[in-house]
């Protein structure tokens, strides 16, 4: 899933939070910004941090763009770290490359400071 950015929606910010009730599948959260390599938009990708479920399966997860490993079309590149003033899009990827069924519940999505 992805959701285009109008380009000041993270100015100011330093990571995303995440209210989930998540299955036992891995998800990973992508970043694009103004980057580019060789032509193509930098994706900017790390693993949801996924912290204690509640008693209603519900959990914050959390990204510090530190955290942002850039890519490619999933090859690992040279590129600047991810920049918030200049973020293009925002997406949501199962990270696990196993096929079937999945299920992610999303309450709220925070940038935060």
């Amino acid at each position: 899933v992805r959701l285009g950015l109008e380009g000041d929606e993270l100015v100011d910010t330093i990571r995303i939070e995440m209210r989930v009730r998540p299955d036992a599948r891995t998800y990973g959260v992508t970043l694009e910004d103004a980057a580019d390599y060789r032509g193509r938009f930098v994706s900017h990708r790390a693993d949801l941090d996924i912290g204690d479920v509640d008693a209603d399966g519900w959990a914050i997860a959390t990204v510090g763009y530190d955290q942002l490993v850039p890519s490619v079309f999933g090859v690992l590149v040279d590129a600047p770290a991810f920049d918030p003033a200049t973020a293009r899009e925002f997406g949501i990827i199962i990270a696990d490359g196993i096929d079937g069924d999945f299920a992610l519940d999303i309450d709220w999505i925070d940038a935060c400071p």
